[in-house]
């Protein structure tokens, strides 16, 4: 099942305008592939691990998320952390207010607190982190960021996958004429224009234990599990970024 969106008009609700307004100052057109994955799942609490892209990929997933919830006409309050430098500034403080439901969270332990509550519904994570500004063999890069997942398997929240293809646009990219292991370049942001189309995917993912059997294990045994998971999440998102690259 797949959802599109070309921006505002006036049929739809009000929340559903300003999330389509604010998209269209950065992204011409958003396609979402397999959204009855999110359907299933619209009463539950989701950690969303998605490919980064460029360095601002995640604003483009965030509103993409926006825009779809709203379309539905489902309230889905977003959780995002944000530096509190970003609360210093007018403009920012705004729309993070807004990516986090009227909520100030600036660390993981009220963002938890926040989910425990049923205050937020929809958390994210780009794993990649720092690691997207390098050009590597294959179109994910390895993972930095690993606690997210930690955090999702510990706390036993269902888990979706999410790839795209579109935020490419919002950087240049330095192929080195060597290559240092697997990095073969780097990428500069360069956000000068619209994404033409932005594209999506959710992918389902399972873990291989449940909240209560992570647990058990001792810290080492989980930092190596999420290890594995991380590496196959990979491979999964890899994988399904070049089906959804070639279509």
């Amino acid at each position: 099942m797949d959802f599109k969106s070309t921006g505002p008009s006036m049929d739809q609700p009000s929340n559903e305008i300003f999330w389509s307004f604010i998209a269209q100052i950065f992204v011409k057109e958003i396609d979402f592939q397999g959204i009855e994955i999110l359907l299933e799942k619209k009463d539950k609490p989701v950690f969303y691990i998605g490919q980064h892209g460029a360095a601002l990929g995640w604003l483009a997933l965030a509103l993409a998320n926006r825009v779809f919830w709203s379309h539905q006409q489902i309230e889905r309050p977003p959780g995002i952390i944000f530096h509190p430098f970003v609360y210093q500034m007018p403009l920012l403080k705004n729309l993070a207010f807004r990516f986090s439901s009227g909520h100030k969270i600036t660390n993981f332990f009220q963002l938890i607190k926040l989910i425990e509550r049923g205050k937020v519904l929809e958390v994210g994570s780009c794993p990649e982190s720092s690691n997207c500004n390098f050009l590597y063999d294959e179109p994910v890069a390895p993972f930095k960021f690993k606690e997210w997942i930690h955090l999702a398997m510990k706390i036993d929240k269902d888990i979706v996958l999410v790839v795209h293809s579109g935020t490419e646009q919002w950087q240049k990219t330095w192929k080195w004429p060597f290559s240092l292991g697997s990095l073969r370049g780097i990428h500069i942001p360069f956000m000068t224009k619209k994404i033409e189309r932005l594209r999506l995917k959710i992918v389902p993912y399972e873990p291989p234990f449940k909240g209560a059997e992570f647990k058990e294990f001792t810290k080492k045994e989980q930092e190596a599990i999420v290890d594995d998971e991380c590496d196959k999440i990979r491979n999964i998102m890899i994988d399904e970024w070049k089906i959804l690259n070639a279509a």
